[in-house]
């Protein structure tokens, strides 16, 4: 008689609450493996993303699509007096340290305004005649970033102009009249 009780509550209790923890078991394991299943898809769109931003970046300049020009092309351009316009965007007093030869200046926070004057307002303002927009325009600073931003700026209305990255930090490496400075 003991045994029939015994076999009844385990008939009723235990095996009931088996299954549930079977079905439970079995219900968080899908939903392990369906979280699973989505990190994985998510990895590999994620991948594929990279990829893909890497295939396009070997085809544009590492600073943003900005055309460069690398020292030594400048320098060259410079000996063979070839057709550029040089353009210095930093202030007055750092123009003590020596500028790049050829180079004219335009502080960085008048450049805006410089080209949308007239010709000869330009001339008479800043020595030098207007740059048209398909003059070969370089642009530097002393460390290359003001001059990227112009440079980015420029292009984007128009002209066919290029950072000098590398600037008077670069520069100063092979002209003596050219000085390093940190501020």
């Amino acid at each position: 008689m003991a045994w029939n009780w015994f076999s009844f509550i385990i008939g009723i209790i235990v095996i009931p609450v088996l299954v549930a923890l079977a079905f439970l078991l079995l219900v968080i394991y899908l939903k392990i493996k369906n979280n699973l299943e989505v990190k994985r898809r998510e990895e590999r769109t994620q991948k594929k993303e990279i990829e893909q931003a890497n295939e396009e970046a070997k085809y544009m300049n590492p600073v943003k699509d900005i055309p460069i020009i690398t020292r030594d092309e400048l320098k060259k351009s410079i000996d063979e007096s070839k057709n550029h316009v040089l353009i210095d965007v930093r202030n007055e007093d750092e123009l003590k340290y020596g500028m790049i030869p050829t180079a004219k200046n335009i502080p960085m926070p008048e450049l805006q305004t410089a080209f949308e004057l007239d010709d000869e307002e330009f001339k008479i303002k800043y020595n030098f005649e207007k740059p048209k927009k398909t003059d070969d325009l370089i642009f530097y600073c002393r460390s290359g970033n003001r001059s990227r931003e112009i440079t980015r700026t420029m292009v984007s209305k128009g002209f066919n102009a290029r950072n000098y990255k590398g600037s008077t930090l670069e520069w100063a490496e092979i002209d003596d009249n050219v000085k390093k400075y940190y501020h």
